[in-house]
């Protein structure tokens, strides 16, 4: 799923969301902050597919740990 991945596509989905949501009279009116959050997403992913690509050439395990929040 990750190497089919496409940030440019995932950015046009975001964008075309967006202008249907402010087509709609009826949805809330708001500062659009999303678009930073979609392309940060976006480079987060396409440098996760970069390691995973690299990974697999080298036969690397890729190992993920969730750590628990600070405090």
């Amino acid at each position: 799923m990750l190497l089919e991945f496409d940030s440019k596509r995932l950015l046009d989905s975001f964008d075309k969301f967006v202008k249907h949501v402010q087509a709609n009279p009826s949805a809330p009116r708001r500062r659009d902050d999303g678009r930073m959050l979609a392309e940060t997403v976006a480079r987060s992913l396409a440098d996760l597919k970069a390691c995973v690509v690299a990974a697999s050439k080298d036969e690397v395990t890729l190992v993920f740990r969730l750590l628990p929040p600070p405090g």
